[in-house]
């Protein structure tokens, strides 16, 4: 079994590395000769469809940042994310690179769902698991929808969004609802280069089905600090104790919505990100 193992993982660190190339130099290229785009919709949905769908691959495949210890696949965690979350376009991108190399991908379709992504906790537990260390609880903030639709919007505005805007986000989140803002700790991924005076935040969301999900938001540090904590001392203790695991995320709620509601009027007036 650990041969087994060892022997996908060497394969799929190759494929991973020729995977990141070739996208690369996809967007080297259409980057600089938009012109040569024959495909459908805007060459920069093509180019940022690309970008999404390798983007995890250096980090987790090639970089030593694996994470899932649990992951009962003989190779990469990473890898098999990158498949299972493909959106069709990049589903048949990734089997024309595959093809090419002569890869057998056929075993990523047999493990089936893992894991099975749940509501993020939103109490705490005395079992194994059911809490931990808090972290900057002066920064945990409780926000309505106009508030984080301010905070989103403005993060764009100031280009610390790699250009997503959070339009079909806002539209689909509870009007009413309340949402948790709660800072990353330091030894978290980061979607973004570190830079003086801004963070990233993990969020959680109430949509308007009702469903709790998590967000992120990256923003400058002042613009969330000059938000109202909307909690007591010990409900901010209490919300950076929250648990984590594996948590249901906007990517993955959007992607069941699509499939329940292919007609939804709020998806028709905005865009929906690719998968970050």
């Amino acid at each position: 079994m650990m041969l087994a193992k060892r022997r996908r993982r060497r394969g799929e660190r190759r494929v991973a590395a020729i995977l990141v190339r070739n996208a690369l130099l996809e967007i080297r290229l259409y980057a600089a000769r938009s012109e040569l785009y024959q495909g459908p919709g805007p060459v920069l949905e093509y180019i940022r469809m690309l970008a999404d769908a390798v983007h995890n691959l250096p980090g987790g495949v090639l970089g030593g940042g694996e994470r899932g210890n649990a992951w009962p696949g003989e190779g990469y965690h990473t890898f098999y994310w990158m498949w299972a979350t493909a959106s069709p376009a990049q589903k048949r991108w990734l089997v024309s690179q595959f093809q090419e190399m002569g890869y057998d991908h056929t075993y990523l379709d047999q493990v089936g769902a893992w894991p099975v992504y749940t509501q993020p906790a939103t109490r705490l537990s005395l079992r194994r698991g059911g809490m931990q260390m808090p972290h900057d609880v002066a920064s945990v903030k409780a926000v309505d929808t106009q508030t984080f639709a301010r905070l989103a919007t403005e993060a764009y505005e100031r280009g610390l969004t790699g250009g997503k805007r959070a339009d079909w986000l806002i539209a689909h989140l509870d009007p009413q609802g309340t949402h948790l803002v709660l800072p990353k700790r330091t030894d978290d991924v980061f979607f973004g280069a570190k830079v003086d005076g801004v963070w990233e935040y993990r969020c959680l969301l109430r949509m308007f089905d009702g469903a709790i999900v998590v967000g992120g938001l990256r923003t400058e540090r002042a613009s969330v600090d000059a938000v109202p904590a909307g909690l007591t001392r010990r409900e901010q203790v209490r919300v950076a104790a929250l648990p984590r695991g594996h948590d249901r995320g906007v990517y993955l709620w959007g992607r069941d919505h699509n499939a329940t509601e292919p007609d939804c009027a709020r998806c028709a007036s905005t865009e929906q990100p690719q998968q970050s």
